[in-house]
């Protein structure tokens, strides 16, 4: 009997395999634009972000249990990502303006502060669950993976509203010396935004998806997998991701 579960035991581990490991991820198709924030529009509706994930990696006789936890660091196309603030305004005063002349010689000026009427967004997706999957033409060199899982999302979309000032340029002055009056003639050059948001609205998403993941996993060695991979996440809303992941255990 002693034998007999010594042998079990053996065989068993051998069957058994586990990793862990980091990746990094491109998720593409996240929708931002079902959740706005008041007096908010926007003219598309996708983003793309950058995120990075930590997992542990269970395998028995092909079949492995991998669960995760992912979180967004970076949203592609910033500078585009802009939604209309209807609460803000641009160029407040107009392409020209006339100021009374004081005495005083400026060749440009810097007006007041107002509301930007465009808003910066940027988004952060937090997810936590698991994947479910089989290894197919397992070789030397690696295995093809695939499988599914489920996962909670909590998504949220950052509303960066900002105040700005207009600079005018001199264009020259009108009036008469009879009437001792003049004005001095302004023209629209520039829109300075402040660098710091004056006020960020955040809005709150909470996602359950079912991913379809189809993966490859290169053997590098006893110990280390390098991992590529495409993950479909499947739900209320749907997003797709490309991957690639650096595992170390045991192959």
């Amino acid at each position: 009997m002693i034998l007999f579960a010594i042998l079990s035991l053996k065989n068993y581990s051998q069957d058994f395999k586990y990793h862990i490991g980091l990746g990094l991820d491109l998720d593409m198709g996240v929708r931002i634009d079902d959740n706005l924030a008041p007096y908010h529009q926007l003219e598309y509706r996708n983003s793309a972000l950058a995120s990075s994930d930590i997992f542990t990696k269970l395998s028995y006789k092909g079949f492995n249990f991998a669960p995760e936890f992912r979180i967004s660091w970076a949203t592609f196309g910033k500078g585009k990502r802009t939604a209309i603030n209807e609460a803000g305004q641009s160029i407040p005063e107009g392409n020209y303006i006339s100021l009374y002349h004081s005495g005083d010689f400026q060749d440009s000026i810097e007006r007041g502060l107002y509301l930007l009427d465009k808003s910066n967004v940027t988004v952060t997706l937090t997810s936590v669950g698991f994947f479910i999957t089989y290894d197919f033409f397992k070789g030397k060199s690696g295995s093809l993976e695939s499988g599914t899982g489920f996962f909670y999302n909590r998504k949220q979309v950052n509303f960066k509203e900002f105040m700005a000032h207009d600079v005018y340029d001199y264009f020259g002055s009108t009036g008469s010396h009879t009437s001792q009056y003049q004005t001095d003639e302004y023209v629209y050059k520039d829109t300075k935004k402040e660098k710091k948001p004056k006020k960020i609205q955040r809005m709150y998403s909470n996602i359950f998806s079912m991913p379809a993941i189809i993966q490859y996993n290169f053997n590098i060695g006893d110990r280390v997998i390098l991992s590529p991979a495409l993950v479909a996440y499947i739900g209320r809303d749907s997003y797709y991701e490309i991957r690639f992941s650096v595992g170390w255990g045991k192959n």
